[in-house]
């Protein structure tokens, strides 16, 4: 069913965090100091009721993926702004969409919608054309249809640019210029992402 809608997230993507907002019921200012204990997550899947995902804390804003993690992005230079890590499961196959709840104490729901896809095309809007190719790293031989997406981050959060590669294992993006992270999926291989690349 993930096919229907395009945008959004990937179907059975894993290991994926998304930006919250947290602000003030009385006021509507950004929240500040909020930590995992203080969270009641959520995720409804089309077709399903609502899961609870316990929150657990995380080390540092760009520790590893943990599912429900959650943590404060940078009270004084990002006010409001947390990272939370989705469950697998919310984003698997098999449902055209999922929502998204973050309930916190004195602050409005965070909640968010986001399309579940098949496939997720946005080559980039940047100025430089950049040819990314993908081959067998035993035959040489390129590989087709394997899903590619670029980050500008290498924990692999902010999302510029995604495509499939072509049966001669290219796809091309449209990026600017600077450092930027591949990341590389396909059924029956093992990549090691992310693959770190300089556009110029």
């Amino acid at each position: 069913m993930s096919e229907k809608l395009q945008g959004g997230l990937l179907a059975g993507s894993v290991d994926l965090s998304i930006p919250v907002i947290l602000r003030s019921t009385t006021d509507n200012t950004e929240v500040t100091g909020k930590a995992f204990g203080d969270v009641t997550a959520s995720y409804w899947r089309q077709g399903g009721i609502r899961v609870d995902t316990p929150a657990i804390t995380l080390a540092a804003v760009n520790s590893a993926h943990a599912d429900g993690g959650f943590k404060e992005v940078d009270a004084a230079n990002m006010a409001g702004a947390y990272r939370f890590d989705l469950p697998d499961a919310a984003i698997a196959t098999g449902a055209d969409w999922v929502v998204i709840t973050i309930k916190v104490a004195g602050c409005y729901n965070f909640f968010q919608m986001f399309n579940l896809t098949a496939n997720i095309i946005d080559l980039g809007a940047g100025a430089i054309e950049w040819t990314y190719t993908l081959t067998d790293a035993d035959t040489g031989a390129p590989i087709d249809g394997a899903e590619v997406w670029v980050t500008s981050d290498s924990a692999g959060l902010y999302v510029i640019a995604s495509g499939t590669t072509n049966d001669a294992g290219i796809v091309n993006f449209y990026l600017d210029a600077g450092t930027v992270y591949v990341w590389r999926k396909l059924s029956g291989y093992n990549f090691t992402n992310p693959d770190e690349e300089v556009i110029a």
